[in-house]
């Protein structure tokens, strides 16, 4: 006689409030430091870095791939000397202002 074994573990929907608390887990792995973030809509965050520069965050996308693409804009425009204002990460390819 053969016994089923049934995993018992719940799975739950990644919300709004978990994607927002990853963003700050992330961009504090990154030492990016954020002044404030707003919910544009229940798709898109708004944050304003401690530099000034507005960043404009998918819900829709891998929060930690954003992380990763805002880190590798910001080092690389440090290190050419150039002034970014807004750099918006909802495209395939980031939109920098």
């Amino acid at each position: 006689m053969s016994k089923k074994i049934f995993d018992t573990k719940l799975f739950t929907p990644v919300t709004g409030k978990d994607k927002y608390l990853l963003l700050m887990n992330q961009l504090a792995h990154e030492n990016i430091q954020i002044s404030y973030i707003n919910y544009l809509n229940e798709e898109i965050l708004e944050a304003s870095l401690s530099s000034g520069v507005k960043v404009i965050f998918s819900l829709d996308k891998d929060i930690i791939s954003e992380v990763t693409s805002l880190q590798l804009i910001l080092s690389r425009f440090r290190i050419e000397g150039r002034k970014i204002n807004r750099i918006d990460l909802r495209f395939k390819n980031a939109v920098v202002e």
